[in-house]
């Protein structure tokens, strides 16, 4: 991974910060190629406010709609329940008659 920081520079920083597990380690990386700390500045500041701008925005729109998602999966869940107690006593009725016969 150092020699893909060494060779892409600002454009391996950039990414980094995208990368859920590159993420943290993408300074330590950068440190240990021995680039300068302003030239990461230059590359990581903005990719790493667009990314967080990105998972907050997200976020919040994703937020707008959970309430709509939790009744409908709700819903989905209480129609399969009633479902799933429907079977077990059709079957527990059932029991008794095969018995008999």
């Amino acid at each position: 991974m150092p020699i893909l920081v060494r060779r892409l520079g600002l454009a391996a920083v950039a990414g980094g910060q995208w990368l859920s597990g590159a993420r943290v380690l993408t300074p330590r990386l950068a440190a240990s190629t021995g680039m300068p700390y302003r030239r990461f500045a230059v590359a990581s500041i903005p990719s790493t406010t667009l990314w967080a701008s990105c998972l907050a925005g997200t976020g919040y729109a994703a937020g707008l709609h959970v309430a709509r998602l939790l009744n409908s999966a709700l819903s989905g869940v209480g129609v399969l329940f009633a479902v799933a107690v429907a079977v077990v006593v059709w079957r527990a009725r059932r029991a008794p008659l095969r018995a008999r016969s």
